[in-house]
């Protein structure tokens, strides 16, 4: 694994944030917690090497974030965490570059593997 850049982890449950944060940080990798979209959008620029965001984030759901992101030419690799993997939100989620859409919980091994894959 590169020691460069983090994985940015967005969501709005602080428990899922810290449990997350944990996982990675176990696994070897630097990890920081955003409790919303804005607070991630303004450290976006510093180089995360890929996203976790749940699908209901506080001011844009995760979808939307990763377009915005997209739109300001940020191409940081994205799974995102949902509580139904509908194939609407599957589709939405492909059509803005999202790399993969995990149904809540996620197994730790599938975020992990996440992670290294886009490494």
């Amino acid at each position: 694994m590169s020691p460069l850049g983090f994985v940015a982890i967005v969501g709005c449950d602080d428990a899922a944030l810290s449990s997350l944060q944990f996982l990675l940080e176990a696994s070897g990798y630097v990890a920081f917690g955003y409790g919303s979209a804005g607070a991630f959008l303004a450290d976006a620029h510093t180089g995360p090497r890929c996203v976790i965001i749940d699908h209901q984030v506080p001011q844009l759901d995760g979808i939307d974030l990763v377009a915005k992101l997209r739109a300001a030419g940020h191409g940081i690799p994205a799974l995102l965490i949902t509580s139904g993997a509908a194939r609407d939100i599957v589709a939405r989620a492909t059509a803005v570059g999202i790399a993969a859409v995990l149904a809540k919980p996620p197994a730790r091994d599938e975020i992990v593997g996440f992670v290294e894959a886009v490494s």
